[in-house]
């Protein structure tokens, strides 16, 4: 019985194809190499973290991102009356502010706000209450006057159907400010010197125009009396390098995947050096330190930049294993390698910039893998012993 078992293991032993055995072992590293790669998405959570802690501490000695409320007028009953014309004219200086090797955009910002109340005909008091988010924020002396009165309150009784108010301040904030929608007509204007905007919150501007100058928008809402809508232009910087490379980490485990099967099909229908597992490993881990070489960078160069040091790196270690140690010097694979490596960056790039049509070009890429993959093994003999 004994010895029909290990007839039975050697014919098992003879019957192994070595090429599957390779490709199971590959698809063992691929699985093992997701730890480091999690272990780098990890890393750029926590760099993230610390850009968030410096900007926290740029907003206590400054101030926080801000958003002026709508202006309202205050009955002495405790209601709140919205303003029919509500007008916002602003001036912004915005510069940098560096927290170790972090730089946050800062505004100063002149304000200037006027219009008009409707009497609500009451026999009462009324007081001009206006807000922003941080009033730490607030430079100097904050003015303001209802129906021309310096202390923001009047008697309704002896005030016309339109009562005015206007008021007057330098506020300081960072990152971003926002405009609070509330009157029943509303125009904003706002210019300044910052080049990268972004425009958000429930209305764009009706008008904008940016140029090397700075820029100038407005905003002109009409049949309007919600508290709730706001108006933002938030100052961008670069772009956000931990969110695009944490994007690049998500396609980490593909591009190792195509890479290693690239790899492993040279070294399958060609003459290619067999390649030896911690070889493979050697590989992967390369493709691995790509992603930290790009977060290390991208802090302190544009992530363009900082993506195509690190791909140049990268395509080069890889490249020159291949010609030095796997293929003994065979330019022709070693060239086919980098070429491959090199249309997978770019790849990868072209998805990262396109973020509405990544799904679509992605679906076209693996697409397109799948067919030259299915093309370059038509002729292996994959049941040969």
């Amino acid at each position: 019985m004994v010895e029909n078992e290990n007839i039975f293991e050697e014919e098992l032993t003879k019957k192994a194809n070595p090429i599957v055995n390779k490709l199971i072992l590959i698809v063992v590293f691929l699985v093992l190499l997701l730890i480091p790669l999690h272990c780098v998405e990890n890393t750029i959570n926590e760099r993230a973290d610390y850009k968030n802690s410096a900007i926290a501490t740029i907003a206590a000695s400054w101030a926080k991102e801000q958003t002026i409320s709508t202006p309202l007028l205050k009955l002495k009953n405790g209601e709140y009356l919205c303003p029919t014309e509500y007008n916002v004219k602003s001036n912004i200086i915005t510069e940098y502010r560096k927290k170790g090797i972090f730089k946050i955009p800062v505004y100063t910002a002149e304000i200037t706000a006027w219009g008009t109340f409707t009497n609500p005909k009451k026999n009462t008091q009324g007081t001009l209450v206006m807000n922003v988010t941080d009033i730490n924020g607030i430079v100097g002396q904050r003015i303001k006057k209802l129906n021309g009165n310096p202390l923001g309150v009047v008697n309704l009784a002896n005030t016309p159907t339109n009562i005015p108010f206007e008021a007057h301040y330098i506020l300081k904030g960072i990152n971003g400010i926002s405009f609070n929608a509330g009157g029943k007509n509303n125009n904003f204007t706002v210019s300044g010197n910052w080049k990268n905007l972004n425009f958000e919150g429930n209305y764009l501007p009706s008008e904008r125009k940016i140029n090397n100058d700075g820029y100038e928008t407005c905003w002109n809402i009409s049949d309007n009396s919600t508290l709730n809508n706001i108006c933002n232009i938030t100052f961008l910087t670069s772009v956000d390098s931990y969110r695009m490379t944490v994007r690049c980490v998500k396609y980490g485990f593909l591009f190792i995947a195509l890479t290693f099967l690239a790899f492993f099909l040279f070294e399958s229908a060609s003459k290619m050096k067999k390649i030896h597992p911690f070889q493979y490993t050697l590989i992967g881990i390369s493709m691995v330190i790509f992603y930290m070489l790009l977060l290390s960078m991208s802090e302190f160069i544009p992530f363009g930049y900082a993506y195509l040091i690190a791909t140049i790196m990268t395509i080069g270690l890889i490249s020159g294993y291949t010609y030095f140690v796997l293929t003994n010097k065979d330019n022709m694979i070693s060239r086919t390698i980098t070429l491959i490596l090199a249309v997978l960056y770019i790849y990868l790039y072209t998805i990262l910039n396109l973020q509405e049509f990544s799904l679509l070009i992605g679906s076209l890429g693996l697409f397109l893998a799948v067919v030259a993959v299915m093309y370059y093994t038509r002729n292996i003999e994959w049941y040969k012993e």
